[in-house]
Parts: structure tokens; C-alpha cells; sequence
């Protein structure tokens, strides 16, 4: 019976990865189309409905204070780092600059960041409930802390390269696996998920980078 039990919740947590990384390309394939707000509140939604349906959700569990507290400082970073190193790397590199500009439009397009907070604050909720928890979760109960990032770094990745855009894929993989580590560190899910939540409204609705 334990054996069964086992088995049926390894090919849970599998099954929500995947149904993520589908819906997550699928939104990012079809956002030429539809615009990125749309394809992201179908996608986001997908992957909630999928892990709640699964059990593979807890939103209780991490919510400390350092938890947190980790979180808003490394999303305060990482957004000065944003900031900083954007420009420098624009100048350097035009097609960094052409690339960010690219992505600037997409998402500006309406009814843009501001007025799509809420599909922002929900994309970034199923982003770190399917990679950082339900997946690290099951990568770390196999795997040592190596191939535990590498892996779910990888998985985050892939189906973010269906938007065609080095940038986007590059930051992808830089912060998959920050925001790994930090799960891993402070062995709970709300870290990351407050740090990606601080960066993106920091860059995408505060003070955009371009």
C-alpha cells in the first residue's frame, strides 16, 4: 500500500512539472498572438489548478520571518544589480539593448504590467510552487545539492526558450538558480517566491529598466 501511495505521488509531482513546462512554453509561443497577459493567466492558472488538484500545494508552510525577510533582500538586490548592470550591458552589447527593448514592448503591450499586477503576482506564485517546490522537492529527496540545481535550473529554462529570446533565457538561468539555492537554503518555497515577486515589480512596474 505504502509502495502504491509512493508511487502515485512521484507521478503526481512529475505530472505537474510537466503540465507546467507545457503551458508555460505553450503561453510564451502564443504570446505574439494573444499578448503576454492573456497567455500568462491561462498558463499561471494551469499550473495552480494542476498542483492544487495534485495536493503538491501547502501555502502554509514557510512563512517565517526570515523566509521573508531572505526574500525581499535578495529581490531588492537582484533589481539594483537590474538596474545597474542593464545599461552597462546595453552599451556594451546592442543587442542585449535591442533584445530588452523587445521584451519591454511585449509586456507593454495592454493592459500592460500595471493594470496586469494581478496575472504578474499570479505567474510569478505558480512559477515557484511548480520549480522551487513541488519539483526541488523532489529533486533533493534524490539527488545531492549539485544536481538538484542544475536539474530544476534546467527545467525552469527550457520551456522559457519558446519566447525566442537569449535575454529572457539567460536570466532564467541565472535566476533559477539563485532562486534555488535560496530554497534550498532556507528549505522553504516563500523565500524565492517573495524575491522573484520584489524583482519583478521592482523592474517591471516601478522603475522599468528601459
Amino acid at each position: 500500500m505504502m509502495t502504491k501511495r509512493t508511487d502515485r505521488r512521484r507521478v503526481s509531482e512529475v505530472l505537474v512539472v510537466t503540465v507546467g513546462s507545457v503551458a508555460v512554453a505553450l503561453a510564451w509561443m502564443l504570446t505574439p498572438r494573444y499578448g503576454p497577459w492573456s497567455c500568462q493567466a491561462v498558463a499561471s492558472s494551469i499550473c495552480l489548478v494542476v498542483a492544487f488538484y495534485f495536493g503538491s500545494a501547502d501555502f502554509t508552510l514557510g512563512w517565517t520571518k526570515g523566509a521573508v525577510l531572505s526574500g525581499a533582500l535578495l529581490g531588492g538586490f537582484l533589481a539594483i544589480a537590474s538596474w545597474v548592470c542593464a545599461p552597462a550591458a546595453a552599451k556594451i552589447m546592442p543587442e542585449v539593448g535591442n533584445n530588452m527593448r523587445q521584451l519591454y514592448a511585449t509586456l507593454n503591450r495592454p493592459p500592460g504590467p500595471v493594470r496586469s499586477l494581478p496575472i504578474l503576482v499570479l505567474t510569478v506564485v505558480a512559477e515557484e510552487l511548480v520549480w522551487r517546490r513541488v519539483l526541488v522537492t523532489w529533486l533533493h529527496k534524490r539527488l545531492p545539492l549539485f544536481g538538484t540545481v542544475a536539474i530544476a535550473t534546467l527545467s525552469y529554462s527550457i520551456p522559457i526558450a519558446a519566447s525566442k529570446s537569449p535575454l529572457l533565457v539567460a536570466i532564467a538561468i541565472c535566476f533559477g538558480m539563485l532562486f534555488t539555492l535560496q530554497r534550498l537554503i532556507f528549505r522553504t518555497w516563500i523565500a524565492p517566491l517573495v524575491a522573484h515577486l520584489v524583482w519583478a515589480i521592482l523592474v517591471l512596474i516601478v522603475h522599468p529598466l528601459v
